[in-house]
This record gives C-alpha cells, sequence and structure tokens, in this order.
C-alpha cells in the first residue's frame, strides 16, 4: 500500500515518473556529413521506400518519432505524421538491403533500432542504416566504421 502511494506522488514531486514510457522526440535524422539531406519516405504507406531528400521537401515523411536526439538502444522509429508506420530493415538486415516502412510492431528484427554515441544507426545483428548516394539509403555492415554509416537527429 505504501510502494503504491509513493509512486502516486512522486510525479507531483517532480522526483520521477511512477510511469517507465520514454519520451518522445520528434525530429529529422540526418547524414552526419549533409545535414540539408533528411532520411525520409516516399509516402505514408505500408512498404513505401525510404531514401533521402532535400530536408523541408516534405515534413511530413521526414519527421520520425525517437527516443532522444542523442543515443537509443533498440527502439522503433516511427513517422510522426503516421505512427503506426516504422522504418524497417526487412526479415534479416544485411548488406545491399532497404529501409521501407513497415506496421510498426510487426518485425521486431528489422525494426528495433540503436543509435551511437559516434552516430551508427544499428539494427541487432551489427548491420547499419548507410548512406549510398546523396538519394539513397541501404544497409552495409557497421564494421567498417566509414563516415558514410554516422547519423545525426536533430
Amino acid at each position: 500500500m505504501f510502494t503504491y502511494s509513493l509512486l502516486a506522488i512522486l510525479p507531483i514531486l517532480g522526483l520521477a515518473s511512477a510511469s517507465v514510457v520514454p519520451r518522445a522526440f520528434t525530429g529529422t535524422i540526418h547524414p552526419a556529413s549533409n545535414s540539408k539531406l533528411c532520411i525520409a519516405a516516399s509516402s505514408a504507406t505500408t512498404g513505401a521506400s525510404v531514401g533521402f531528400e532535400a530536408c523541408g521537401s516534405n515534413p511530413s515523411l521526414e519527421t520520425f518519432n525517437v527516443t532522444s536526439s542523442s543515443t537509443w538502444d533498440r527502439v522503433e522509429i516511427a513517422l510522426k505524421s503516421d505512427l503506426s508506420l516504422c522504418l524497417d530493415g526487412g526479415n534479416r538486415a544485411q548488406s545491399g538491403g532497404v529501409l521501407t516502412l513497415g506496421t510498426c510492431g510487426a518485425n521486431s528484427d528489422g525494426q528495433l533500432i540503436s543509435k551511437s554515441t559516434d552516430g551508427f544507426l544499428s539494427f541487432q545483428n551489427a548491420y547499419c542504416f548507410h548512406k549510398k548516394s546523396d538519394s539513397e539509403l541501404d544497409i552495409q555492415t557497421c564494421w567498417t566504421m566509414d563516415d558514410p554509416l554516422k547519423f545525426t537527429v536533430s
């Protein structure tokens, strides 16, 4: 009884949250080498391709909900304009694979993404988002640690 009372009063005092749900950060995802490019979906539909476009070209397709702008571990990245759609690397992310939008929660292997302090956006199996060109985003091994594998969130 005392524990439940304490949990109820902590948020009022501003000391802690009784909820464990992380607060969402809404932002755009850029290659670290070019903050004028944003990861964007071609449309807000399941299966839509994901690549790069000039930031601001279509905010509803380039703004995502993430845990924070710094680092996170194994979270879904949902399209802000349709929170049921998440970035998806396929059933098993692998070199040369592409990102699409998928129904959130339907593919834990391809939708749980981590962001390191160095800016790597990785799947659980050590494959990362990769800036293939100014318009193409694909998946490559994280082991090279090249600049095209580094991203920022703002």
